[in-house]
């Protein structure tokens, strides 16, 4: 398995196999690099000052919809390097990127709590997201943060 940015995430948010998980565990480990992006990732993610891509920017790392092809795996191959890179340059991006793919692992695993999200919480989200348009606040990020206040 190669150390990318999203085997990384994977690994982080424990949604590898177990074979694979200690793996890639041994690999970061033994990366510097690997093991400071970690670092790097864990406090983009922890940090509410950082903030988040503009909603109706355009370009490869500003479109909300590269994030969501990425993390569906179905980004372009001759984008994916690109937009890697961008994650990995900015820490918006890489915050952005490891919240959404932490929030979905979450949601993977608790399938209740993905049906208590869209039942219950759904019309709060739709509320509370009318009154940060004006902060431009990502979709995903603000999904986060939302659930975070409960």
């Amino acid at each position: 398995m190669r150390l990318t940015l999203r085997t990384l995430l994977a690994w982080l948010d424990g949604v590898l196999p177990d074979d694979e998980q200690q793996q890639l565990g041994a690999k970061v480990s033994a990366s510097t690099m690997a093991t400071h992006l970690v670092e790097r990732i864990r406090g983009a993610v922890g940090r509410t000052t950082v903030g988040a891509p503009k909603t109706d920017a355009r370009g490869l790392g500003e479109d909300p919809n590269s994030v969501a092809e990425y993390l569906d795996n179905t980004l372009a191959s001759e984008q994916l390097e690109a937009f890697e890179r961008i994650c990995i340059d900015s820490e918006v991006h890489l915050a952005e990127v490891a919240a959404c793919h932490s929030l979905l692992a979450e949601l993977a695993r608790d399938s209740s709590r993905a049906k208590t999200l869209y039942a219950e919480e759904r019309e709060r989200i739709h509320q509370r997201s009318e009154e940060h348009t004006s902060e431009l606040q990502s979709p995903c990020n603000l999904v986060c943060r939302l659930l975070l206040e409960k």
